[in-house]
């Protein structure tokens, strides 16, 4: 997210707790969940599939927004 973040606004954000503000909710919830994740590593499984799909959902959009022609 940090890498995303500075390729679209220029600007590097150190800690990713003050990244998280600023993003779209959708990355916000996945950056928030992986510093969670970090914490509790145990996680209910209905959960987890959840949080994958988001993952996968997102990181779908943005290889194709940034895909090569």
């Amino acid at each position: 997210m940090q890498a995303i973040y500075y390729n679209q606004t220029g600007t590097y954000i150190q800690q990713k707790a003050e990244l998280i503000p600023r993003l779209q909710l959708q990355e916000r919830e996945i950056l928030q969940t992986g510093i969670t994740l970090k914490k509790q590593p145990n996680m209910v499984q209905a959960e987890f599939e959840r949080l994958s799909d988001l993952l996968f959902n997102w990181a779908a959009g943005l290889i194709i927004e940034y895909k090569i022609e």
